[in-house]
């Protein structure tokens, strides 16, 4: 057990938030889930021989999946039914409770290696794992795929918020681009995926359609992404003031998978459009973006704070006799992220020249 407890311990050790630990993880991950992965479960296979087993082992094999599905099934539904909940509730948490999944293999790998088990039962065990995995998502669906707890509420299920007349406004709507609009939130939180770059030039793109007197198009983005993060953090952290400030600056790109430097560029002396009216085309356009993203399932925040008038961050991103307005961090949101927002009073903020009202 050495080997997976160490390696646990390593990863549990390590500091968080460090441009250079950042960058050995993601450069582990890019090794580790695209290829050593796969070729663990292709020597779990290996191992496993159905040919060998004699006709008598079939009935061990029952028995082990019997215990085990007593055991972890049984026991976390019981649990849970002495503990408060319904017996639908207790059923699917012993449902999930009986997943085995990776980390089963994992510990019957190693159990096959020090010789603590032999292949016949080695075998029998995977046999039993990948059942009971397999089963999870097929039963659960059966015990409670109808239950309102299996399924996150909506605005909807909330009378007090139902949309319509003399509803909250804030609520969703039929209509998608309304709804896009009253849905939107910045997400503090960001994790994968973000847009592959086909997916953003096709989002940037509709962004584009944003108003733009004389379609100046006063704006370009630089797109940051995995280990260059990191890079661009090391420029953050040079220029901070302090080594404090440095650690904590340097680890602000990591928070999503991806950043969008948004980088304004007015046209100088433009004869019709003063550089105000496209400094807020470039934001309307951004704004556009973030609606587009938040549409297709992603989420993001629009950060600024004293970097972007950095030189060392102007250096690193390329940005030379232009205004660095932030970046738009991208990802997908935290499920724990999403806050509710009160409504504009907006009568005081319209005022009406007009006869009749």
């Amino acid at each position: 057990m050495h080997p997976a407890f160490g390696a646990f311990l390593f990863g549990a050790a390590a500091p968080r938030g460090l441009p250079a630990v950042e960058r050995s993880a993601a450069r582990i991950r890019a090794v580790v889930l695209p290829l050593l992965l796969p070729l663990f479960f292709v020597d779990a296979g290996l191992h496993t021989d159905f040919s060998t087993l004699p006709a008598g082992q079939w009935g061990w094999g029952a028995a082990i999946l019997a215990v085990a599905v007593v055991g972890k099934w049984g026991g976390a539904a019981v649990a849970a039914r002495l503990t408060g909940s319904d017996w639908r509730w207790s059923a699917a948490i012993g449902t999930l409770m009986n997943c085995r999944g990776l980390t089963e293999l994992v510990v019957l790998g190693i159990g096959l290696q020090t010789g603590v088990i032999t292949e016949t039962l080695f075998t029998l065990l995977v046999i039993m794992t990948v059942i009971t995995t397999a089963a999870t998502a097929p039963i659960l669906r059966r015990v409670a795929s109808d239950d309102p707890r299996m399924t996150p509420p909506t605005p909807h299920d909330d009378p007090e918020h139902a949309p319509g007349p003399g509803g909250d406004p804030m609520t969703r709507s039929p209509n998608p681009v309304l709804d896009a609009v009253l849905t939107r939130r910045s997400a503090p939180r960001l994790t994968e995926p973000a847009p592959n770059p086909a997916d953003l030039e096709r989002l940037v793109q509709a962004a584009a359609t944003a108003p733009d007197h004389g379609r100046l198009r006063p704006w370009r983005l630089v797109a940051v992404s995995g280990d260059e993060r990191a890079r661009l953090g090391d420029a953050f952290g040079e220029a901070a003031d302090t080594p404090q400030q440095a650690r904590r600056a340097a680890a602000k790109p990591m928070r999503a998978p991806l950043l969008l430097t948004i980088v304004h560029r007015p046209v100088p002396n433009h004869p019709k459009v003063p550089e105000w009216e496209q400094l807020a085309a470039t934001t309307g356009m951004v704004t556009t973006l973030s609606l587009l993203l938040h549409s297709h399932g992603f989420a993001s925040i629009w950060r600024t704070g004293a970097a972007i008038e950095a030189p060392q961050v102007h250096k690193y991103l390329g940005v030379d006799d232009e205004q660095l307005l932030g970046w738009l961090y991208v990802g997908t949101r935290y499920a724990s992220d999403a806050a509710d927002r009160r409504p504009l009073d907006t009568p005081a903020r319209i005022t009406w020249h007009t006869s009749g009202i």
